[in-house]
């Protein structure tokens, strides 16, 4: 479902099919799901352009307005049967209209995807958390939040867009736009770096929800506001922090993709962060390395780790880091 209608094929929707339209996202006018080769749907597949007038599914079920139904597909009982019979057992919202799925139609939307075992937003608020909490405590349904699931975005901008500025300065075009093979290795560094911190996330709030039962919901914000907390703390300690230099190489290590760091040169890289004019960037980007390392390695027992660094802070943190004290 987008902009321009619904696109749905119970065999699957042909994936080379799906991939020209979205590498098409910049031609004028814009493609969308209308644009699905028609060739390209099996037998129980069909195009519902997004516009007023009647319409009618492949069970023959009549649509009196396409444009009304493409507005609140997700809550129409016609369409149980072709949810029923893709088996849809995934829910990946990526766009669409702010709590979408509220308290007033959450018990319609799982009524009709009754298969589902996994809901991963990634869209902002497409859920409230009234619909939220009813596929927590009513199903078994496993619901990432959109606070986790968009964490990606907010890395790539900072990993693979600010922090190459800074460190090539006016080099950045040379040696990134205009070199295809590097934009490809970085591109591979945030997806592996992605990849990774999100099954890191997932596996912490799928434990801490085995442990303690609060909704998974509910976790992605605690947990968020304990890393955020942390990082508060760690920059009030910045000034014990940084002459560490074991310590800060390590975080830095485990923070710069591999491809700036084979590139550019760990020393070089360290020398420029360690600029003036760079300092505030660096002590956010060392202070979130090491708050959420401290979160994914030891969120099942938070009040003991603070306790640690309370008590001794440079051990606490050379033990996570696996650097000497």
């Amino acid at each position: 479902i987008d902009g321009g209608g619904i696109l749905f094929d119970p065999d699957g929707l042909d994936r080379d099919a799906l991939l020209e339209l979205a590498l098409a996202r910049h031609t004028s006018p814009r493609l969308n799901s209308m644009d699905f080769p028609e060739g390209k749907l099996g037998p129980g597949g069909f195009k519902m352009p997004g516009v007023a007038g009647e319409f009618a599914l492949p069970d023959g079920t009549k649509v009196d307005d396409a444009m009304l139904f493409h507005r609140t597909a997700l809550t129409r009982p016609e369409i149980r049967p072709l949810v029923a019979k893709a088996n849809i057992q995934a829910f990946i919202p990526c766009g669409g209209f702010r709590e979408t799925i509220n308290a007033g139609n959450v018990h319609a939307f799982l009524d009709i995807f009754r298969e589902l075992r996994v809901i991963v937003e990634g869209a902002n608020v497409f859920f409230d958390d009234a619909a939220r909490r009813v596929v927590a405590t009513e199903t078994k349904i496993l619901q990432i939040k959109d606070s986790t699931a968009n964490k990606g975005g907010v890395t790539c901008s900072s990993m693979g867009e600010v922090l190459p500025a800074i460190l090539l300065g006016n080099d950045y075009e040379k040696t990134i736009l205009d070199d295809p093979e590097t934009q490809i290795r970085l591109i591979g560094d945030m997806f592996a770096i992605i990849q990774r911190n999100a099954a890191l996330e997932t596996r912490m709030l799928l434990a801490l929800n085995d442990k303690e039962g609060t909704p998974l919901f509910e976790l992605s914000v605690r947990t968020s506001e304990q890393m955020l907390a942390l990082q508060e703390r760690l920059m009030e300690k910045k000034e014990l922090l940084f002459p560490k230099g074991s310590l800060v190489q390590t975080a830095l290590k485990a923070y710069v993709p591999p491809t700036l760091r084979e590139s550019i040169g760990m020393g070089r890289i360290e020398k420029i962060l360690h600029r003036t004019e760079f300092r505030a960037y660096r002590d956010a980007m060392l202070t979130k390395q090491l708050a959420a390392t401290a979160l994914y390695h030891h969120a099942g027992e938070w009040e003991e780790f603070l306790q640690g660094l309370e008590q001794d802070l440079l051990r606490t943190l050379a033990d996570l880091m696996g650097t000497p004290g």
